[in-house]
């Protein structure tokens, strides 16, 4: 690998870097070019340069974390195929296989996960992005999901079964944002970013709700 190739691969992390935790921060629309380029001490130029866009570097920062998030997703999935017959242990098994990778990520992955949780959990509110390869990279490993559910409880009605994971998704994203929210309401007595002891609470109200929701008749 030569120098200068080094160089920029090194300058593209920097940005990528840099913008993440200025979205997570503000949002898409709060961090400017400028803003990103100071922080991280380049010139304006250099966002062009790398992503040609502001907008480009924003699927960047997504889509770069996306990929090892999926795979160790799918590689837990496939561990274990969904029972009929048992289906609590079959949705405990799929809930811990979609939230737990996510929630290690956040409790372990360093500061530039902890902002990505942050910023996803911005992101799945809005619907500016529309369709792009980045919503696609997820559905394709949420339908993974949707499909053991459906395995699991293979009388549900369909929609129920898009709800529970669509309720799944957003209790995990809620989860590892650290919105402090959980502080405000104890007074200070637990906090947002104790995912160790949010874990147990966390995955049986996932999985109580959707054994209940998914297995109504």
């Amino acid at each position: 690998m030569t120098r200068a190739y080094k160089k920029s691969a090194s300058m593209r992390e920097l940005l990528l870097d840099t913008a993440e935790a200025l979205f997570a921060e503000r949002g898409f629309h709060g961090a400017s070019v400028r803003d990103i380029t100071e922080t991280a001490n380049v010139r304006n130029a250099s966002i062009n340069y790398h992503f040609e866009s502001k907008e480009n570097l924003f699927l960047a920062v997504i889509e770069r974390r996306i990929e090892p998030l999926a795979a160790l997703r799918r590689e837990r999935l496939l561990e274990t195929k969904p029972d009929p017959a048992e289906p609590e242990t079959s949705v405990r098994h799929i809930v811990r296989s979609f939230a737990e990778p996510m929630l290690d990520f956040a409790a372990h992955g360093g500061p530039g996960w902890k902002n990505y949780c942050v910023l996803i959990a911005h992101l799945a509110v809005q619907k500016q992005w529309g369709e792009n390869t980045m919503t696609r990279k997820y559905d394709d490993h949420a339908h993974l999901f949707l499909e053991a559910l459906q395995s699991t409880f293979p009388d549900a009605d369909s929609y129920r079964v898009h709800c529970c994971f669509q309720f799944l998704l957003s209790t995990t994203l809620y989860a590892v944002c650290n919105n402090e929210r959980l502080d405000t309401l104890s007074s200070g007595q637990f906090r947002s970013d104790d995912l160790a002891r949010l874990r147990a609470p966390f995955l049986d109200y996932a999985v109580g709700g959707i054994v209940n929701v998914a297995g109504k008749k």
